[in-house]
């Protein structure tokens, strides 16, 4: 038994289900220069899309329906999260059971979402897996593009620190030899 019941799937454990390639992050994007890493809805009673953020792209929107419709066919389902800008089109579904949990990981995995009743459709087969207790979602889609502006700022600083013979002499670097 794990902490809290995590790897046995006690009480509080694998409620949580990943559901990978429920969106394409570009099309989530669209139209919002600032869109969120994050979005989270809470499950109510009466939820529905007038619950939405002025801000979320109808994509979003539809999305949430969407996945909210599907997953509550297994059980209650507490808190969906989208992950819009994760490269792997990632949604996170919380149930308020392990078994709703399971039965949605059967049920959901390789079956399609969007886009109408098949892949020829614009369905996307959905890998639906429990969440692992540690893996991060907020990862950004431009990570390899982030990692290179920041290399290119170290070199940028590391030419800016050798080239000094514009400086006054007191604000020099100081190298021994």
């Amino acid at each position: 038994d794990g902490e809290n019941g995590r790897i046995a799937g006690g009480a509080k454990g694998l409620r949580i289900v990943v559901l990978r390639n429920a969106f394409d992050p570009e099309e989530m994007r669209e139209g919002t220069p600032k869109a969120k890493n994050k979005r989270k809805r809470e499950a109510t009673e009466g939820a529905g899309p007038h619950d939405s953020d002025d801000d979320d792209p109808p994509a979003l929107a539809g999305l949430e329906r969407e996945v909210a419709e599907r997953c509550s066919a297994y059980g209650e389902v507490e808190k969906i999260t989208v992950f819009t800008a994760h490269a792997e089109g990632v949604v996170v579904v919380k149930f308020a059971t392990p078994v709703a949990a399971s039965d949605c990981v059967v049920g959901l995995h390789g079956a399609l979402l969007g886009g109408g009743d098949g892949a020829a459709d614009g369905g996307r087969k959905i890998h639906a897996t429990f969440w692992d207790g540690s893996t991060d979602f907020t990862a950004r889609v431009d990570a390899v593009k982030e990692a290179a502006e920041e290399k290119e700022r170290i070199d940028e600083f590391g030419d800016w620190l050798e080239c000094q013979e514009d400086l006054p002499e007191e604000l020099r670097l100081k190298v021994e030899r």
